[in-house]
């Protein structure tokens, strides 16, 4: 077992952090991804991927482990994965032509079982989408399946949505990478 573990499944975070170079193992946390009563959408992905950090610290102690959570989030409504394509439509067309936020946070446990934390909001606007385009991009799982909000930003597809984006792209696509080097960096990786 190497000394950096990424507690996700998730291919883009793999991919972004091998192109940085990182060697890791990967051990994806099994962790519960539902708001409670009150909890704003800030909080709720600080908390899932701390929840996710944790989990894999506390069954490999001595590791830095790193975690991860993205969400879409327009006003106080989280956008999660959507489950079919009926559901994909839906969120897509709640999106279209307006402003939202893309809320990341990386959170990494040193090896002494350290917590840190950062957040990363970045602001989207799509622009206006017809009922049949958003019918047809959702009929192609691979735009949406398995991501937060039924877009993928670093895809054609995903990128023909935006009108315009103020943030971390990195963090739009799940892993913002100048706030996960600087934690990294302060866990000795």
């Amino acid at each position: 077992m190497s000394q950096f573990i990424l507690a996700s499944q998730s291919p883009r975070r793999r991919e972004l952090l091998s192109e940085l170079g990182y060697q890791f193992d990967i051990m994806p946390a099994d962790v519960e991804e539902i708001p409670q009563k009150g909890e704003n959408p800030r909080d709720y992905v600080r908390r899932v991927a701390r929840d996710k950090a944790l989990k894999i610290a506390s069954e490999n102690k001595g590791c830095v482990v790193l975690a991860s959570d993205t969400d879409v989030v327009l006003g106080r409504t989280i956008f999660g994965k959507p489950e079919s394509a009926e559901e994909c439509a839906d969120m897509i067309r709640k999106l279209a032509g307006k402003r939202h936020k893309v809320i990341n946070a990386v959170c990494v446990v040193t090896a002494d079982g350290t917590v840190h934390d950062e957040l990363v909001e970045t602001i989207v606007k799509f622009k206006p989408i017809s009922k049949s385009d958003i019918d047809v991009y959702a009929q192609d799982f691979s735009n949406w399946k398995g991501i937060a909000g039924g877009y993928r930003i670093q895809s054609a597809a995903g990128m023909a949505l935006i009108q315009w984006m103020r943030g971390s792209m990195s963090g739009v696509i799940g892993l913002s990478l100048p706030e996960t080097q600087k934690l990294l960096k302060r866990a000795g990786v």
